[in-house]
């Protein structure tokens, strides 16, 4: 089903209430649309030199009927505000639920080939711009509307003639305003976001490679381009300003002269005082509406691209599908591996492995070296389920790795731990033990004599290549599963810590029976294993 017919589908739901929230929008304006002619009632007897006693009833009755259309409108306004608020919030909700469901099913491939802030940006900001066209834009438009011909309704029974000026006057109110700001002004501030942003992504990325910029003696350029953006900023704030003051100058100028104009015809056409000011307090609803439906198409237009956005996730066809095998019992599992004739190319032109074979008995610790990008960590990855193959087949216990269920495999078949560990933002038991419902006490005591030299830091922020990769390895042996996968496990640490790993890893594998693979360059870490496999 295409997302935009699904969203519409889901709001069935809630049809009714978002019902009532257009018909109290629509009431609210009709209400207002009243309000000048009250208005322009009470002025009439105010500026009257002798005021009557039936003109104080008048005046009174005027005054009750102005509040209770003031008080009357705002009341269908805040229903309809209090709806829409919270339908837009649950329309976001839902599709942000259904982006992030396709995220998770997603094939590495889609995070390879977009940028990690852009994925955040559309679970983070487009899901509530793909709610706001939905729900608030088509609000705004259909109340805006309903206001225009309310308007037009009143205005055009009173004077058709002075009617048709108002509108002409205020369509070249607008246009003027209008295709100034285009032209002129918005151009200029267009300009100031775009130079407010390469500063942003150059102060960001200086922060974010602070050892990097400073050891390549970056920083004396970084600062200069930093300084040299700054000139720029205050250069076009200075034009943006100057356009600002033209844009205040000629919309105040216009406001004036449709006034007079207005008033002149309306003379001339010997229309009556009352009605002609009537009309000069309507002009500036008219020039209201035509902002609010000119920044409709603006919010439409803008939000296109989180439209598509979102669009292009769903509809993303390389998925990670899984089965949904789970063992009954855990003790049935043999950890036994086949690789059967594996093809795999991250690109056309970038094939990894060709006809890669092996076979890797259970409870065995097998070695993996080679050269670099010859194909070893990729051979984990696909064996993690991270990618699929091209051609061939990965069996575990002669099932194929997708047929089991995701969370199964990942929780009681498999471990990894990759060349870069990565640890989460808190204390180091929390990021050995993932469960803490369900844990081993006497293993997460035996493991962490490998960790005690580490000083426990809230955010891990200081931490060493050795000391996370320690850290990783704990975590991936406390999850006890029957295969562990480590890639260049000891390549950050020292030749005592290597040793100690090392010891862990032989202890662990012989208490706990499992299969172990392990990649390398170190021929003291492939030391411990019993066969290793060169991949060319």
């Amino acid at each position: 089903m295409n997302f935009n017919i699904e969203i519409l589908y889901n709001l069935k739901d809630i049809k009714y209430n978002i019902f009532i929230g257009f018909c109290c929008g629509i009431i609210s304006s009709y209400i207002v649309s009243y309000i000048p002619i009250l208005y322009t009632d009470i002025i009439k007897i105010l500026i009257k030199n002798d005021i009557t006693k039936d003109d104080n009833n008048i005046l009174q009755n005027y005054i009750y009927m102005y509040l209770l259309y003031k008080y009357s409108s705002n009341i269908f306004a805040a229903i309809r505000g209090y709806i829409f608020t919270i339908y837009c919030f649950l329309i976001n909700i839902k599709i942000k639920k259904k982006v992030i469901e396709s995220l998770f099913n997603k094939d590495l491939n889609y995070y390879a080939e977009n940028k990690n802030s852009e994925i955040i940006d559309i679970v983070a900001n487009d899901s509530a711009k793909y709610a706001d066209l939905y729900t608030l834009i088509i609000n705004i438009f259909f109340r805006n509307i309903s206001h225009f011909f309310i308007i037009t309704y009143i205005l055009y029974n009173k004077s058709y003639k002075l009617y048709i000026l108002c509108l002409i006057f205020s369509l070249i109110q607008f246009s003027i305003a209008h295709y100034y700001n285009i032209y002129f002004y918005d151009n200029s501030v267009n300009s100031t976001n775009e130079i407010i942003n390469k500063f942003n992504n150059l102060i960001t990325d200086y922060v974010n490679k602070i050892e990097t910029y400073r050891s390549l003696g970056l920083e004396y350029n970084t600062y200069n381009k930093l300084n040299n953006y700054c000139n720029i900023l205050n250069n076009l704030k200075n034009k943006e300003g100057y356009y600002y003051g033209i844009s205040l100058f000629i919309r105040n100028c216009i406001d004036g002269s449709v006034i007079c104009l207005l008033i002149i015809c309306g003379l001339n056409l010997n229309i009556s005082n009352k009605i002609i000011y009537e009309f000069t307090i309507y002009v500036y609803e008219f020039i209201h509406i035509f902002n609010e439906l000119i920044n409709i198409k603006k919010d439409i237009t803008c939000k296109k691209k989180s439209i598509n956005k979102i669009n292009d996730l769903i509809s993303y066809n390389k998925i990670d599908l899984w089965g949904n095998f789970m063992y009954s019992n855990i003790f049935n599992f043999i950890p036994n591996i086949k690789i059967k004739d594996v093809s795999f190319a991250y690109s056309e032109n970038n094939n990894i492995l060709t006809n890669f074979s092996l076979d890797i008995l259970p409870y065995e610790i097998i070695g993996i070296s080679g050269k670099s990008g010859s194909g070893k960590s990729t051979m984990l990855k696909l064996l993690l389920g991270l990618y699929n193959c091209d051609n061939g087949s990965i069996l575990i216990d002669n099932i194929p790795i997708k047929n089991f269920d995701k969370n199964y495999f990942y929780n009681n078949i498999i471990s990894y731990v990759g060349q870069e560990p990565v640890l989460f933002d808190t204390n180091i038991d929390d990021n050995i033990i993932i469960d803490y419902d369900n844990y081993d006490i006497e293993l997460f005591n035996y493991i962490k004599s490998l960790i005690e030299d580490i000083k426990i830091t809230d955010n891990n922020i200081n931490l060493s290549g050795g000391e996370k990769q320690r850290i990783a390895i704990c975590r991936a042996f406390m999850k006890k599963t029957k295969i562990l996968l480590l890639d260049e496990p000891t390549s950050a640490l020292d030749e005592d810590n290597e040793k100690k790993v090392l010891e862990l890893i032989n202890d662990l594998h012989k208490k706990y029976k499992i299969t172990i693979i392990i990649v390398s360059h170190k021929k003291s870490t492939l030391n411990i294993c019993n066969k290793i496999v060169k991949i060319n």
